[in-house]
């Protein structure tokens, strides 16, 4: 998946790995991509901005504001009822 510098990001997969505890990931957190390339083995990897630290880009998801901007128009919708 491509991300954009500068563009939010959800964090799907926050598995800890050892020695890495001081730059845990957490799930369902929003971060800010700073840039993407593909490493050495091939896997595409994110630099979080957060972090200053780059993260295996299957790790993350961009934000679906379409489904966020439909599930705030429901909860407007239920309060004026």
């Amino acid at each position: 998946m491509d991300f954009k510098i500068g563009e939010k990001i959800v964090c799907i997969h926050d598995s800890c790995i050892s020695g890495w505890k001081n730059r845990r990931l957490k799930k369902n957190e929003i971060y800010t991509c700073n840039g993407s390339f593909i490493d050495e083995y091939g896997d595409n990897v994110i630099l979080v901005k957060e972090f200053n630290h780059p993260w295996l880009s299957i790790r993350f998801r961009k934000i679906d504001y379409a489904f966020a901007d439909k599930v705030i128009l429901e909860i407007m919708e239920d309060a004026f009822v």
